[in-house]
């Protein structure tokens, strides 16, 4: 039995003609990932950014053919249609500076005895 820095272990084949415990680790992920597959295209929809736990948004194919590209018009929409939706909750002023600024700043919003604790 083999161990590496990174905690992988192999067992030896040699002589038993079967295939290392590795292989069959290897083997059992990737049919895991076919039946995940679904769900790993459906969190394109959602926030998830790991390129290493979703093989759909970590794979350098569909990121040189746009994907990537594409998850941030779909992001840049989906917030303009959000922002849509909430602007008649917030006044003239508040509008203002979030355009100006990315933020809304609200001076002495709570009261004192509150800030202090």
């Amino acid at each position: 039995m083999e161990c590496n820095f990174a905690g992988t272990v192999r067992e030896s084949t040699a002589g038993s003609g079967g295939p290392s415990i590795l292989a069959e680790i290897t083997m059992r992920s990737d049919q895991l990932s076919w039946l995940l597959a679904p769900f790993h295209v459906a969190a394109l929809a959602t926030g998830a950014k790991s390129f290493r736990d979703n093989p759909v948004i970590g794979s350098p194919r569909l990121n040189r053919a746009g994907l990537h590209v594409a998850r941030v018009r779909l992001a840049e929409r989906l917030v303009a249609w959000r922002r849509e939706r909430l602007v008649s909750l917030i006044s003239e002023d508040d509008r203002a500076a979030f355009d100006r600024d990315g933020f809304i700043l609200k001076r002495n919003f709570l009261p004192l005895p509150i800030m202090r604790g």
